[in-house]
């Protein structure tokens, strides 16, 4: 049986894998060599890239309007589009559901349906990477109505089909998955429920979500499906 290969180097700068193999030594020319390790070093110049890559949706505050103005909120992004709301000059944690390609207007909800801001206007809070965990804040669906809201480390789940008051659980525990990154799971004692970074839609207006829940009410054989959002 060959041993492993031992990578070698002559006088005149040839690379030469050794593998005591029956064929014997093989000869690599120097600029494959030198290729490979380019390549191996992007390889892994790119995980903390991946690891701080942008995740959606995000919260922002507006930047750079001034005190007697407001920022337009457009029907697409556009600045020649109409305009279906606006944002004081001093807002706070806007939810910002996603970017459009050019990474120049972010999609909004304000009251019942969204639309687009110039994200010029607007500033990233740190620490919004798509590898960690989405920090939402309510949750909700319909058919049954039901809404989950978050305080802490507690979930707060109320249901209209039956007449229970609402449950509120701790979480044991909430982590991503290890082979599909934007989605995420938890877990109460009662409660089971998978995030992912989708686009989802409550049915009922025109908002748009960018995170999908999928809950299990284990002691119940519930399946409940809704839309999650990063603000209260």
């Amino acid at each position: 049986m060959a041993s492993a290969p031992v990578l070698d180097r002559k006088s005149n700068g040839e690379a030469v894998i050794h593998s005591r193999a029956m064929f014997g030594c093989k000869k690599i020319p120097r600029s494959v060599v030198y290729v490979a390790a380019l390549i191996m070093i992007a390889l892994y110049s790119a995980q903390p890239a991946l690891a701080t890559q942008d995740g959606w949706p995000a919260l922002y505050d507006v930047t750079g309007v001034a005190s007697n103005d407001v920022l337009n909120i457009r029907s697409e992004p556009d600045a020649g589009t109409g305009i279906v709301g606006t944002l004081s000059h001093d807002a706070t944690n806007i939810e910002v559901i996603a970017a459009n390609e050019e990474y120049t207007w972010g999609l909004v909800n304000q009251g019942e349906r969204s639309g687009w801001v110039a994200l010029r206007f607007l500033a990233r809070h740190p620490g919004q990477f798509d590898s960690l965990y989405p920090e939402f804040q309510s949750c909700g669906g319909t058919e049954p109505f039901w809404s989950l809201a978050r305080s802490g480390g507690t979930l707060t789940l109320d249901v209209a089909f039956d007449d229970r008051p609402a449950v509120a659980e701790l979480v044991e525990w909430e982590t991503g998955t290890l082979n599909h990154r934007g989605r995420y799971s938890f877990a109460t004692p009662n409660m089971t429920g998978v995030v992912a970074r989708e686009y989802c839609n409550d049915g009922m207006t025109d908002r748009e979500f960018g995170l999908e829940i999928n809950l299990i009410l284990r002691g119940e054989a519930t399946h409940l499906q809704g839309c999650c959002s990063l603000k209260p």
